[in-house]
């Protein structure tokens, strides 16, 4: 396995269960990384068992934009 990789939320509990995986969290304790910045709600997804595997990365949330005259004018 690499040293450091890139992964989305379900790969990182893929690689967990794998057992390949260390917690981003203890270099997180050990390097005393300020993430109380960090959106709780993402971190949470990344998190399994109270410890962050991975630092979210380009997580966004989806949105949806319409024109609402338009969509009654559809009906």
């Amino acid at each position: 396995m690499p040293a450091l990789l890139l992964l989305y939320d379900l790969g990182t509990r893929r690689m967990y269960d794998l057992g390949v995986a260390a917690p981003i969290q203890s270099f997180i304790d050990r390097e005393r990384f300020d993430g109380s910045n960090l959106e709780p709600n993402i971190l949470a997804q990344y998190s399994i068992e109270g410890k962050l595997y991975s630092m979210p990365f380009s997580a966004s949330g989806v949105m949806l934009y319409y024109n609402a005259s338009a969509f009654r004018s559809a009906g």
